[in-house]
Order: structure tokens, then C-alpha cells, then sequence
């Protein structure tokens, strides 16, 4: 079977669609609109004849044109600036032999033939440039070439293309060098008046840029939507206006006790998700405000009632050109519950502490007037005795000397006796008060430990509560015990400061300072019997310090117990 068909090519009159049998020419065309004529031209536009007949550019000398063929001059002179200047690819391929494409051939036998024998005859330079190449380089291509990377898949589309008569498609495609493109592309069948197809043209354009970044929007969306799925966490999609959900994951679905059915398309109020519609009040004014919101604390409640504390971070997202947002939550209760009974817990050891904090200044107090006042009056009573005694035997040396070495041993006694007392709870605090228990804190210092002291006191008030004073002298006490110890210091600057409404106290050396690691360490019970005691009484304590740049300790301690302190 020829599907070639009868009749030469030169002959056929040129189509974009099938003729039916009553439009077939006669023997002859019409004068002025030959066949021949016409299909010169557009073989001529698709690079398949010579100019010979003057069809491009300006006519050769003769006779005057007639108004028809100026007309055909100046449609061709257009069509080849539109042709060449398009930024979209434009080109043609013809057959060597017009082919025929119905029930009446072989299909497969037909392509055979067209991937073989149609070839590019006419390209643009926006068709060559998409495939990396000059346009010479592309005439003459066959679709066997063009498709060597998939000839099936080009063997089908060729089929759908005849089958249609034109197509639209996006093929993936190949530059010359072997460079993957995509092309969008639209393409028309050329007829011969007889039916039979002699070509196409098309038009076509680069996508790759697109189709990559359509790729990575697909793959960016399913990895949201696997994270969406799988999170672990309440993943919610909701209207910002009324709350309405429009997509939630199994974790939201498995807290709240509903289905996907229950809860798409309802608001989170309808399904009384809210303990207290004033906190999705406040939600909804801190993400208008700010466009997100971060770890939003409030009481939310499951379909059975029960109330579980939220955490919910949240952004605004664009769905369909409705303002939406996108929400993260998670049930703290648990956490919650436990910080709680950990807070409760160190209250009540803080409390403790105080406590025994307290008693053991009271023993203290009492321990000391004990040893001052009865220890203290029975040796001086009893020195008085000696005393006595000595006078009465003068004409006895042996016994005056021995009596007066007893008297300078319980001399040394009554100063022990003071010094205990005073260092369980020194006297000048109870009698003269915070700011002159400093001051003889920072002189004993001073000729003890022979560490220069440097001592500004400021007071607004003469008196102050007696446990904050008993609180700041213990804190100077155990920061310069701490210096003498460890600091390796040769001056210390002492600051008091008591105000109205708190006492501040500042002990700075230029010893060895502290690591972080130092501050750090649970073995430094000094250091937390500093910052608890401070505590304790509602204040605070900072302790600063650098390696080899010294120590600063920082103390501020209300000057009134604060309601529900403890003091010490």
C-alpha cells in the first residue's frame, strides 16, 4: 500500500485541515489562487524551495505588480520579521513525501516513514537557542534525531499529534550537547488539499526554569505535608476570622478526641476547644499585632471536658487568598503539673531552710548571751576571788605567783568567752545597729586577715528591720570568710547602701576570681548558702568574677520583710 498517495506534490494545494471530498479541487485551480501558487509560498516560508518566483523581499524586474501580488509581498515581508524575531521558538518540518494518515494505512508503517523523512526545514534563533545551538545546526533534523533519548514516548506523541490534526504538550526534551529541557509547545498539521499531511509548524518555548521550580514547590509541599502528618505535635490549618479549621493532622485529632469529620469545617469555639474565649481573643489580637505568636500558654479543653494546658505557636499564612494561620501545639500539662510540684517542692526546702535558719540565729543569740552573761560574770567573779586572795597572802611568793598565773589564765578565758560570743552573734549588731556591725566586721577583717578594706557606707534610714540586718551581716560575714580563704586578695572594697525600701551590699576583691564553672558547682555549698539565704528573705544575690580579675559579690535585701518572706 502506498500511503504516499497518487498525484505529484507539486501539484497538492496547501491545508491546516482535512479537506472533505465536495471541497477537492477541480482539474485546475482558480486563476489567481493556484495551487500551485499558494503551495510555493508556504514551502518557499518553510525553507523548502528557492525564491525563485520572487515570493521574499523585493520582486524581480518585470512588469508592474498587481495590487494582489503587492499584497502577497508585503504579508510574506511581515511574516518572515514575525517569524525571525519572535522570542518564542517558531519552525517547520516537512515531509520529503506528503503522507497519508487514516484507517486506510498501516500507522506504525507511517511513522516509520515520518521519523525518518520529516526534517526540519526553517527555524528561528529562539527555536536554535533552546537547544543550545545555531539554527543551521537544526535544519534538517529528523524526529528519530530529535528523540533518540526516548523514541517510544516521541512515536506516541507523533500519533496523538496526527491522530488530532494539532497538539499542546509539554515534552521533556534534549539540547543538542544532551542537556534535559522542558518544552511547552503548540503544533498544527499542514494538509494537502487531498488530506494527505506534507508537515507542521510550531511554536514552542523553554519552560525548564518553570517546570524546576514546579518541582521544588512539589517536593517542598510533600515534605510539609509528611511533617504535617506525622508531627508528633497538634499541626492545625485555620481561618484567622472565625477560627473555621481547614486541614488538621492525627495528633490534633488524637488529643482532642474527635474525628476528621467532626472537626473540618468548624470553628474551634463550635467544638469548645476554648476554656475561656478571651484567650482566643487575646491569640487573635497578638498575631494581628505581630503576624506570629511564640509558646501562647493557655487552659484548652477535649471533647470530654477535661483541661489540658496548651502551648500553641502560630503564623499567618495566605490559603486560597484568605487570611489564614498555621498552628503548633502541644499538651504541657503534664510539664506544667510537674514545674509546679518542683516550684512547690523548693518552696517548701527554701522554707525549711529559713527556718532552720532562724532557729540556729536564735540559738545562736542565746548561745552567746549565755556564754557572755553567766560564763562571762562566773569567771570575773571568780578572777575578783583570786584577786582577793592574792592580796592576803603577799608574805607567801610561791602562792602570790601561782595565783597570779591563774589570774592571767582566766584573763585569756573572759577573751575567748568574747570572742565566742561575739562571733555567734556579735553584740554590736543587736545594740548599734546594721550599718556599726559593718563597720567593726570590716576593721576585724582588716587586722586579722591583713587585707586592706576599703569601706562607703550610705544610709537614708537610721534603723531597718532586724532580720534583714541579721541577713546582709551574714552575707559579709561569709563573703569575706570566702575572700580570706580562696582569693588570694590584697584589697577588698566594701559598699553599704540602705534605702527606704531595700539595703544593697557590694564586697569586691582583687584576689584569683571565678570560673564560671566555679559558680556552677554543687559542691560549692558557700556560694548556694549565699544566693537561698538571699532568697530566703526576698532579695537577690549575683556573684560576678573573672579569672585572675577578681570576685564581685552583689547583694539586695527588702528593708521590710515582703508578704510571705521568711526570715532567716
Amino acid at each position: 500500500m502506498d500511503f504516499r498517495g497518487p498525484g505529484p506534490y507539486h501539484t497538492a494545494r496547501l491545508m491546516t485541515k482535512q479537506p472533505s471530498d465536495s471541497n477537492l479541487p477541480g482539474p485546475l485551480p482558480p486563476p489567481g489562487d493556484s495551487g500551485l501558487t499558494r503551495l510555493a509560498f508556504v514551502r518557499q516560508i518553510a525553507g523548502q524551495l528557492p525564491d525563485h518566483a520572487g515570493l521574499a523581499g523585493r520582486p524581480p524586474a518585470g512588469p508592474v505588480l498587481h495590487p494582489a501580488e503587492k499584497a502577497l509581498e508585503e504579508s510574506q515581508r511581515l511574516l518572515e520579521l514575525f517569524f525571525s524575531q519572535s522570542l518564542d521558538g517558531f519552525f517547520f518540518m516537512m515531509l520529503d513525501e506528503p503522507v497519508r494518515w487514516d484507517e486506510s494505512v498501516d500507522k506504525e508503517v507511517v511513522l516509520d516513514y515520518v521519523f525518518a523523512h520529516q526534517r526540519v526545514t526553517r527555524v528561528n534563533q529562539a527555536m536554535a537557542a533552546q537547544y543550545g545551538a545555531r539554527p543551521e545546526e537544526l535544519l534538517g533534523r529528523t524526529p528519530a534525531e530529535l528523540f533518540v533519548h526516548d523514541p517510544a514516548d516521541g512515536r506516541a506523541r507523533w500519533r496523538r499529534f496526527f491522530d488530532a490534526g494539532r497538539l499542546h504538550v509539554e515534552t521533556d526534551e534534549r539540547k543538542l550537547d544532551g542537556t534535559p529541557i522542558w518544552i511547552e509547545g503548540d503544533y498544527i498539521c499542514l494538509y494537502a488539499p487531498d488530506g494527505r499531511i506534507v508537515g507542521h509548524f510550531g511554536i514552542q518555548r523553554d519552560i525548564t526554569a518553570r517546570r524546576r521550580a514546579e518541582e521544588a514547590l512539589r517536593f517542598s509541599e510533600e515534605k510539609f505535608a509528611k511533617a504535617f502528618r506525622s508531627s508528633p505535635l497538634r499541626v492545625s490549618i485555620s481561618t484567622l476570622a472565625e477560627g473555621r479549621f481547614l486541614e488538621v493532622n492525627d495528633a490534633f485529632l488524637r488529643d482532642h478526641g474527635f474525628t476528621r469529620e467532626q472537626v473540618i469545617g468548624r470553628t474551634s469555639p463550635e467544638l469548645g476547644l476554648w476554656s475561656n474565649p478571651e484567650h482566643r481573643r487575646r491569640l487573635v489580637e497578638v498575631i494581628e499585632r505581630d503576624g506570629m505568636v511564640h509558646e501562647f500558654e493557655y487552659p484548652g479543653q477535649t471533647r470530654d471536658g477535661r483541661v489540658q494546658i496548651t502551648s500553641l505557636s502560630a503564623e499567618v499564612i495566605q490559603v486560597a487568598g484568605e487570611t489564614c494561620i498555621l498552628a503548633v501545639a502541644t499538651d504541657i500539662t503534664d510539664r506544667k503539673l510537674a514545674e509546679e510540684e518542683i516550684h512547690r517542692s523548693r518552696e517548701e526546702l527554701r522554707a525549711l531552710a529559713a527556718r532552720l535558719q532562724s532557729v540556729r540565729e536564735d540559738e545562736r543569740t542565746h548561745i552567746s548571751r549565755e556564754i557572755h552573761d553567766e560564763l562571762g560574770q562566773a569567771l570575773t567573779g571568780l578572777k575578783l576571788d583570786l584577786a582577793w586572795l592574792r592580796q592576803r597572802l603577799k608574805d607567801r611568793t610561791d602562792l602570790s605567783e601561782r595565783l597570779q598565773s591563774v589570774v592571767g589564765r582566766i584573763d585569756g578565758t573572759i577573751d575567748a568567752v568574747r570572742r565566742i560570743a561575739t562571733e555567734l552573734r556579735p553584740s554590736v549588731l543587736d545594740h548599734l545597729g546594721l550599718v556599726a556591725a559593718v563597720e567593726w566586721q570590716a576593721q576585724e577583717f582588716e587586722k586579722l586577715a591583713g587585707v586592706a578594706v576599703r569601706l562607703s557606707v550610705s544610709s537614708a534610714t537610721p534603723t531597718i528591720n532586724g532580720a534583714t540586718a541579721t541577713t546582709i551581716f551574714r552575707i559579709l560575714q561569709e563573703t569575706l570568710t570566702n575572700v580570706a580563704r580562696h582569693a588570694e586578695a590584697t584589697r577588698v572594697e566594701i559598699a553599704l547602701e540602705v534605702g527606704e525600701a531595700a539595703v544593697l551590699l557590694r564586697v569586691a576583691d582583687n584576689g584569683r576570681g571565678i570560673s564560671e564553672t566555679a559558680l556552677r558547682d554543687r559542691r560549692s555549698l558557700g556560694l548556694i548558702g549565699l544566693r537561698e539565704r538571699a532568697i530566703a528573705s526576698g532579695g537577690e544575690l549575683r556573684i560576678e568574677g573573672r579569672p585572675g580579675e577578681g570576685t564581685v559579690v552583689s547583694a539586695r535585701i527588702p528593708s521590710r520583710p515582703q508578704a510571705g518572706g521568711r526570715a532567716p
